[in-house]
């Protein structure tokens, strides 16, 4: 259901999550902003670069920089541990998104 991947906008970043995305998931349409990284291996029939497209994205990337301070900047204060970055960002998921889904 998500899927993120924890790295900088780079290719070897990028190939990891559409890897994973295309072993996972049989996907028809992929929307992305204009970052040519999205061009080097293409998981989907269609791709879209637009703005317009993207913006559930952008909201959980401003709800997880608004709620894990560890992504504001890197200070001593925060582990610096990719395990913890990604423990962080499933505990805030499950926290968005556990209420709505349980009954």
């Amino acid at each position: 259901m998500f899927e993120f991947e924890v790295g900088g906008g780079d290719k070897a970043t990028y190939l990891k999550m559409a890897m994973r995305i295309e072993e996972r998931y049989n996907t028809e349409n992929l929307c992305t902003d204009g970052n040519k990284t999205y061009s080097y291996y293409k998981i989907s029939k269609h791709h879209h670069v637009t703005k317009s497209e993207t913006c559930l994205v952008e909201s959980w990337n401003c709800r997880l920089r608004h709620y894990l301070a560890r992504l504001h900047r890197k200070t001593l204060c925060y582990s610096k541990s990719i395990k913890a970055l990604k423990t962080a960002i499933l505990l805030l998921i499950y926290k968005e998104i556990a209420p709505a889904v349980s009954v």
